[in-house]
């Protein structure tokens, strides 16, 4: 009987004063008090925010700069920085900081530049056959341009951010494993008899097709995700109508290799990867290898006789560097 106590007290020790390990998930509806502990990792910790999560979440990003690691779900699937200002829908938008050197960024709001080619924007955008027009803005819209094509069914006109040769941030299908994220606002100012690629990559056909990358097309009457790899391999519908109103599209990673997000005005990813996804690529596929063969486009061909315009109001791109805001 003696014997008996003492292993049941020695039992009874290792649940008060041990670890215990919960292989599951446990709910608390009273207090729980964490004061006195020794040392508390509240939060998931890792490199990359979950694709998912629920209002209330925490994750702790080991990977972010300094004072900007601690993100909370604020609402379904979107994680936003503590301190950083920014949101992560699914992985992928963070905001860049001022000296964050972890991070490249660049953005044109369009409300500075000329309206000649290489003088568009702030970036100084290449325009071809387009007839390029500084529009008034209205908020929250306040730098616009807008590209004009012919009037003559088959006339076209392309606006792109032409590199210089020197790498902006790589391959950024190989590096997925870094977080980026591409975003352009526009909206058509037809939405009938135009053929119009909206894209990020390379180009064919002087912007016509999406060679390697990932853009917008018109399809069935609707804007669709198309990728390209070696020519235009497929797309697939945003289940939104073509129209004239402002629309947002946003090209991420979330840190998966060789995964790709699209994004239309927030809604339901499009995913693009090896396997699994709505869009199908070949393993080891690139879209922007450096900035002379890679870059953003916006591309209108009017299918009648009449012109057909596209207007532009934001353009940016943001991609992680590194872990530490002081070093790249």
């Amino acid at each position: 009987m003696k014997r008996t106590m003492i292993v049941l007290f020695l039992g009874l020790a290792a649940l008060l004063w041990g670890e215990t390990v919960i292989n599951g998930s446990r709910s608390i509806l009273g207090s729980w008090n964490a004061g006195g502990a020794a040392s508390t990792i509240p939060a998931k910790v890792g490199t990359t925010a979950p694709a998912t999560c629920v209002v209330g979440e925490q994750f702790f990003d080991s990977d972010a700069a300094a004072g900007s690691n601690l993100m909370l779900c604020t609402a379904a699937n979107t994680w936003t920085a503590v301190g950083g200002g920014g949101s992560v829908g699914g992985g992928g938008d963070q905001m860049c900081a001022p000296g964050d050197v972890s991070w490249v960024c660049a953005a044109d709001e369009f409300v500075s530049g000329g309206t000649a080619s290489l003088q568009i924007g702030a970036l100084g955008w290449f325009s071809s056959n387009a007839a390029i027009a500084a529009q008034t803005g209205a908020r929250p819209h306040y730098g616009v341009v807008r590209m004009t094509t012919g009037a003559t069914s088959g006339n076209n006109s392309v606006v792109s951010l032409q590199g210089t040769g020197s790498q902006v941030f790589g391959n950024v299908y190989t590096d997925t494993t870094k977080v980026w994220e591409e975003k352009k606002i526009f909206r058509l100012g037809q939405s009938t008899d135009i053929t119009f690629r909206i894209a990020f990559g390379v180009w064919g056909s002087n912007g016509l097709s999406v060679a390697r990358g990932i853009g917008l097309r018109p399809a069935g009457g609707d804007f669709a995700v198309v990728w390209g790899a070696g020519g235009e391999q497929g797309s697939v519908s945003t289940g939104v109508a073509l129209d004239t109103a402002w629309h947002t599209f946003r090209v991420y990673t979330d840190g998966t290799a060789q995964k790709v997000y699209a994004q239309f005005d927030g809604g339901t990813p499009i995913t693009a990867c090896p396997s699994g996804c709505d869009l199908t690529i070949a393993s080891g596929s690139s879209f922007w290898s450096d900035g002379a063969t890679g870059m953003p486009w916006f591309y209108a061909q009017t299918d009648t006789a009449g012109a057909r315009h596209i207007e532009i109001d934001y353009w940016s791109f943001k991609g992680q560097l590194g872990a530490s805001a002081g070093v790249r």
